[in-house]
């Protein structure tokens, strides 16, 4: 598959979040970030039998798999590329934030907007074991959000060291803990893409359940 191919040929600086206190943004903007802030924590769902079933497939043609050897990065990529092969791009419905529950968007051929494709994403890793977090960007001077995922690989050097070689970048952050966060946006085609220009994110922890607040 060509998905699996494009993702083994590739694998053969700091954020200061500040906690939200409130947990609520004000105005109508607000209410309609909250709506979305909710709707995505409530549709990431790794324990449901299709994720975990789809995640388990795809990380098993991982041709290092085995007992002794666990490549997180191998099936992370394999599950990013297979999703950015597979996607099929369809807007929300007119004047409503609609945010579709992993499942629902197997179930759909996967198809969405970038949130749809950010809560499966993170679902499928969660299922297989890899930490996640979904941010929200917002870039004011023309007034574009964005959806992507961020995963977690600890204090790996090697991981960065991979992705350099492979694609020749690797862009990450680093949290004040000093674990290393790739980006897993679909725009970037590989694990380490461009990050999205922005002003504000909202950035949410999925095994914390918690949402902080990024400012430029």
């Amino acid at each position: 598959m060509v998905f699996l191919v494009t993702a083994m040929a590739l694998l053969v600086g700091c954020d200061d979040q500040a906690p939200y206190g409130s947990n609520e943004a004000k105005g109508s903007s607000g209410r309609s970030l909250n709506t979305s802030r909710d709707k995505i924590a409530k549709s990431i769902n790794p324990q449901d039998a299709s994720v975990r079933g789809l995640a388990v497939r795809l990380s098993s043609m991982d041709p290092t798999a085995s007992v002794k050897e666990n490549n997180l990065l191998n099936k992370a990529a394999i599950i990013h590329a297979f999703l950015c092969n597979e996607w099929k791009y369809v807007e929300d419905p007119s004047l409503a934030e609609y945010v579709a529950s992993a499942r629902e968007t197997i179930d759909a051929n996967y198809t969405g907007d970038c949130d749809d494709f950010s809560v499966l994403l993170a679902s499928l890793l969660e299922a297989v074991g890899i930490e996640t977090r979904i941010v929200l960007a917002f870039r004011d001077s023309d007034n574009i959000g964005h959806a992507f995922v961020e995963a977690n690989f600890g204090h790996d050097q090697n991981t960065l060291s991979r992705l350099q070689n492979a694609g020749g970048r690797s862009t990450y952050r680093k949290d004040r803990h000093g674990n290393i966060w790739i980006n897993f946006d679909w725009t970037g085609n590989i694990p380490g893409g461009e990050f999205f220009y922005s002003d504000t994110q909202w950035i949410y922890y999925t095994q914390q359940d918690k949402w902080y607040l990024l400012e430029r």
